[in-house]
């Protein structure tokens, strides 16, 4: 089996700032080579809090949240989408 080369690509990862699969995710991709571009639901208050360059977006107001995402990555496309539904117990 082949595996198709994902080095260089860019990714937009959606996930709650406290979800803890966060960090693997993270990991991984830097094992892979793809750029990994955080949507997490941290303050947009804060400017960059956590040093990880996420875009701030509230999950409940999907409109809003969509323009954040198409605003970051206008100038930078990305090649694919996950998204991470954990939630902290």
């Amino acid at each position: 089996m082949t595996m198709t080369s994902v080095d260089g690509s860019r990714v937009l990862l959606l996930s709650a700032t406290t979800g803890y699969q966060l960090r693997s995710f993270t990991e991984a991709a830097d094992r892979l080579g793809v750029e990994l571009v955080l949507a997490t639901d941290r303050c947009h208050n804060l400017d960059d809090p956590w040093r990880d360059g996420a875009i701030a977006v509230r999950f409940y107001d999907e409109h809003a949240s969509l323009e954040e995402i198409h605003t970051a990555v206008r100038t930078a496309p990305i090649d694919g989408i996950l998204a991470l539904g954990d939630r902290p117990t």
